[in-house]
């Protein structure tokens, strides 16, 4: 058993092992999404779909503190009749990428949250985003090479430990949101 101190740790050492530069780019990604209108589809299963929910309220809602504009965010996995539809006529794998394929546009971002960075939806979602020109970002654990691959930029969390990674993806929402509210111009 792990004593608090020692997860403590751990959840720090994965947060420093993160370029900054890399985060910085996210941000600026987002910030560009913002300033020119357009939308941030965040896409996650399990966990990470109840964090892309989360980005959604935060990116709409927090971000507009300080006069700054609003990042309209839409996160797929709340949309229950569409998503289904689309796993049950095309097929769970195609639900994210039938949703981006019929509506993300060219200069929309899309945030790809997983720790594995290897479900097969979520790398078919990617590819869906990038051949309609939309930005793919996304934030994985130590093993998603596979998805930072298909990504314009890729965080990748120097951790195994699940719990280690969703709890820097929810750091990493929270620092976004804040550098939203900040960034006024």
């Amino acid at each position: 058993m792990t004593n608090f101190s020692s997860y403590l740790d751990e959840n720090f050492e994965a947060l420093s092992g993160i370029p900054e530069s890399v985060v910085e780019e996210v941000f600026r990604t987002l910030n560009q999404v913002r300033d020119s209108g357009c939308t941030v589809w965040c896409l996650g299963n399990g966990g990470s779909a109840t964090l892309a929910s989360h980005a959604v309220g935060d990116f709409a809602k927090t971000s507009k503190q300080n006069g700054a504009k609003p990042l309209f965010a839409i996160a797929p996995s709340e949309m229950t009749a569409l998503q289904t539809a689309y796993a049950n006529d095309d097929s769970f794998e195609e639900a994210f990428s039938s949703t981006l394929g019929d509506f993300a546009a060219a200069r929309d971002a899309v945030w790809i949250i997983s720790v594995s960075g290897t479900s097969p939806n979520l790398l078919k979602a990617a590819k869906a985003a990038r051949a309609k020109g939309a930005s793919v970002l996304s934030t994985v654990g130590a093993r998603g090479r596979a998805l930072c691959d298909e990504s314009d930029v890729g965080i990748e969390i120097p951790s195994e430990d699940y719990q280690v990674v969703e709890n820097a993806h929810v750091v990493l929402m929270h620092w976004f949101t804040k550098q939203l509210a900040i960034c006024t111009a």
